[in-house]
């Protein structure tokens, strides 16, 4: 789920396997939805953005 506080906005669909033998594939974006009235206020782009946690 993607939230901006107690508000839901979107969720995204994801895979993950390490042991995949082609590098590429070990994971991957199934599905990203954002709310339609919610789009193009960068709620995608915080949900894919690369960070440690």
């Amino acid at each position: 789920m993607i939230c901006d506080g107690e508000r839901l906005v979107g969720f995204v669909m994801a895979g993950f396997d390490p042991a995949h033998p082609v590098e590429p594939y070990r994971s991957y974006l199934w599905r990203l939805d954002i709310a339609a009235d919610l789009q193009g206020q960068g709620y995608g782009s915080f949900a894919v953005a690369e960070r440690e946690l």
